[in-house]
């Protein structure tokens, strides 16, 4: 359940990053556009490195089920703010009914572009090189401390 579940939470969390990516050129300008997505970039490359802070800050305080009721949470007022907020930026003229068909052939026309799979494959490798660190580092430091080290000093010590 737990692997399921953090499954999903990743798949939402990358379906955001491109969201964003497509909203905001339909928002702004393309000088706003390269501001805004300048900060974008800035909160996407900070948030992984502050996360594991906060999670230990909640797990110090709480249980290790805080932190994904508190991830919960996060997501509800999120999804609540960007109902209310961000409004539609396609013209109804240019709305297509979802079709789970189309999309997987979209995505199938997109691996098939070299180019695009390069810029894929390099994009997940420096993920999964950053994220492997991060997620490796707490084991390196509870087998060097012999387990006697609080989460919450796995944290300040990154």
């Amino acid at each position: 359940m737990l692997i399921g579940m953090r499954f999903l939470h990743g798949f939402a969390a990358a379906a955001a990053s491109v969201v964003i990516n497509a909203l905001m050129r339909d928002m702004f300008s393309r000088d706003e556009f390269s501001r805004s997505m300048s900060f974008v970039a800035l909160v996407m490359t900070i948030a992984p490195l502050l996360a594991p802070l906060l999670g230990a800050w909640v797990m110090n305080w709480f249980s290790w089920h805080a932190i994904f009721w508190s991830i919960a949470i996060a997501a509800i007022i999120a999804a609540a703010l960007i109902a209310l907020y961000i409004p539609e930026t396609l013209p109804k003229q240019h709305r297509q009914r979802f079709s789970l068909r189309v999309t997987f052939s979209q995505f199938i026309s997109l691996f098939r572009a070299r180019r695009v799979l390069c810029y894929i494959l390099a994009s997940g490798f420096s993920f999964a090189g950053m994220f492997s660190f991060l997620s490796g580092r707490a084991f390196c430091l509870y087998r060097t401390t012999w387990y006697s080290i609080r989460p919450i000093w796995l944290v300040l010590w990154f």
